[in-house]
């Protein structure tokens, strides 16, 4: 499973004690910085690439990749209270400074733009 660093608002360790309790069958989370695992999952060849499910794996940029490889991209149920969208759209709501947006991210939540 990859986490791009960018998104990563929850501490690593709060990220590793869902991911232990939810998929025991994980063998190694990543982080990157890049805007697509693409080049990462190219490099590691997994057997599965674990998105949550509020993607399309079909539109999703790193999907070929993994295919190509030989693996398979899967997507589980998100756990509540640990989505970063919907973490990012509270503290907006909360304490918005009225100059940012909700738009679309096309996985079902939303982006902050300006």
């Amino acid at each position: 499973m990859s986490l791009p660093m960018a998104r990563l608002i929850f501490c690593m360790l709060a990220t590793l004690k869902v991911l232990n309790a939810r998929a025991s069958f994980v063998d190694y989370v990543v982080l990157f910085n890049e805007d697509t695992p693409s080049e990462l999952l190219d490099a590691l060849k997994p057997d599965i690439h674990v998105k949550a499910a509020d993607y399309n794996v079909d539109k999703m940029p790193e999907t070929p990749v993994v295919r190509k490889n030989g693996g398979e991209v899967v997507c589980v149920p998100l756990e509540p209270g640990y989505a970063t969208t919907d973490l990012i759209g509270e503290i907006l709501k909360r304490f918005g400074d009225g100059e940012h947006e909700k738009v679309d991210s096309g996985r079902g939540g939303y982006e902050v733009g300006k």
